[in-house]
């Protein structure tokens, strides 16, 4: 195997191919993958515009979602879970940060980030953080998503985890 050391804007490492047996493949660069930004968490401030909402308030009923739509705001100890939800016949695999009276799915297409909330959820390390909420779910009836506890959609625009901030830009 060949890789490349870089230090910017941390350690990391960038492999260029991989020699198995007889073969050697390949692997050139990543296609697309925004590393985040990490920060000592002691040195992170949270962004203006995530504001603090009363998440104890946010149940799955449609009014109490429409008070946090569109809008950036900060979640602080809440547990994360990876659940596999049926919709409409179809399993799909979500990352689900969950409050006191609901929960969000997370709607992240980021590999860094996404690699961020499986480690949450191996070490059992609740969600410290931002995130932005994208989507209500009108198209689920209403008996599924008070069963679901689902309030819907976000996307995670930071988190501190490991003693860093881990930042997006949404």
């Amino acid at each position: 195997m060949a890789a490349r050391k870089y230090f910017s804007p941390y350690i990391h490492f960038v492999v260029d191919y991989v020699v198995a047996g007889s073969d050697t493949i390949q692997v050139g660069e990543p296609a697309g993958v925004k590393l985040p930004l990490l920060r000592p968490a002691a040195q992170f401030s949270a962004p203006e515009d995530y504001e603090t909402v009363d998440t104890n308030k946010i149940t799955p009923a449609l009014p109490t979602l429409n008070d946090i739509k569109d809008k950036k705001f900060k979640v602080e100890n809440a547990k994360v879970t990876h659940d596999e939800i049926t919709e409409g016949g179809a399993v799909t695999p979500y990352y689900a940060i969950n409050l006191r009276n609901v929960r969000f799915f997370v709607d992240e297409t980021n590999d860094a980030m996404l690699a961020v909330l499986s480690a949450m959820v191996k070490e059992g390390k609740p969600f410290q953080g931002g995130v932005q909420y994208t989507s209500t779910p009108t198209s689920l009836s209403r008996d599924f998503r008070e069963k679901l506890k689902s309030g819907g959609k976000v996307r995670v625009g930071y988190v501190i985890f490991g003693g860093n901030a881990v930042t997006i830009q949404l």
